[in-house]
């Protein structure tokens, strides 16, 4: 078995082999590569790859960001998973393994992975390199949509989208370049105090909203022609993944945030969809409490993080 990094990659390969594989998502394809590069410049996409002979065994796609002299390399950007793909545990190790390999360069300033898995993770494949915790909340979307809002939403949470339809607040899809612009406003209104990536660039929602065929969805909520916030939900195979929201100040007290999740879970019930990842919380209690009253459970998944100490030193505050 051959363990090997490509940058050159038949996207025809790649696309068949993660179409195949349990537990693919979005973020391991090559489209979700494509957008990330060409609305970040410094972004490079590769894929380390296990072949045995011509035929492709496994994969783990990264990104590498060049900082003039320096790198850093993630499994994926964003908070969003890298998870290897591959049939056998040897050889998933053997990714990850070369994964670490790459981070302990010396001009590897920084290294993650975010290795979710809905079944483990339990950190053994990643054997003895630095091991972070992560976590989401998945809605198990078991029965059906009528089960879900009986059963997983909260009585409070049913009163708000009892509310927000007796109010005439629409939700749906956004397909104009001029609703996306006003969806972006909202969110970079409200998205600019939160630190670390945000907030993202225009350019990579723009890249976004052109895979609408592929199952990225802008959702926005509408009152009287008026949005008032949005949300963009990704349905790939058996897992949807809400992504990003924006929700104006004036529309928080009608309970927006909780009808656009409740709309979009509904649609993943449309699309026979197994499992909606509402995404982290980053230790926000208030939207760890939000995520359990839509139905959410808590899941906890490995991170490997690697981040050399002379990178802490000059990046420090």
């Amino acid at each position: 078995m051959n363990i090997e990094i490509e940058y050159d990659i038949d996207k025809e390969e790649i696309s068949e082999f993660i179409g195949s594989c349990r537990g693919a998502t979005y973020f391991h394809s090559p489209s979700w590569m494509n957008i990330l590069v060409r609305a970040f410049p410094r972004f490079r996409g590769g894929w380390i790859t296990a072949r045995d002979g011509k035929s492709l065994r496994g994969v783990m796609p990264f990104i590498r960001i060049d900082r003039g002299a320096v790198f850093s390399i993630w499994s994926m950007p964003f908070g969003t998973y890298g998870t290897p793909l591959c049939e056998r545990e040897s050889v998933r190790l053997a990714l990850v393994d070369r994964f670490s390999q790459i981070a302990g360069s010396s001009r590897c300033a920084e290294a993650v992975a975010s290795l979710f898995e809905i079944d483990g993770g339990d950190g053994s494949m990643i054997g003895k390199a630095v091991v972070d915790r992560n976590e989401c909340s998945l809605i198990m979307l078991d029965g059906d949509f009528t089960e879900y809002r009986s059963k997983r939403l909260s009585r409070k949470k049913r009163q708000i989208c009892n509310g927000c339809e007796k109010d005439g607040v629409e939700i749906r899809l956004i397909e104009k370049d001029e609703d996306l612009s006003i969806f972006y406003d909202i969110y970079f209104s409200g998205s600019t105090g939160w630190g670390g990536v945000h907030p993202y660039p225009r350019e990579f929602f723009r890249e976004l909203f052109k895979r609408r065929d592929e199952g990225i969805l802008f959702w926005g909520a509408f009152v009287e022609g008026r949005m008032l916030g949005g949300h963009i939900d990704i349905y790939y195979k058996s897992m949807a993944q809400a992504w990003q929201a924006g929700i104006s100040d004036e529309s928080h007290s009608a309970g927006i945030a909780c009808y656009l999740v409740y709309r979009a879970v509904e649609e993943a019930y449309k699309r026979e969809v197994k499992v909606f990842n509402l995404g982290s919380s980053c230790g926000d209690s208030g939207m760890l409490f939000f995520k359990r009253s839509m139905g959410g459970i808590e899941h906890i998944y490995p991170e490997l993080r690697i981040r050399k100490k002379w990178w802490k030193w000059l990046t420090r505050k």
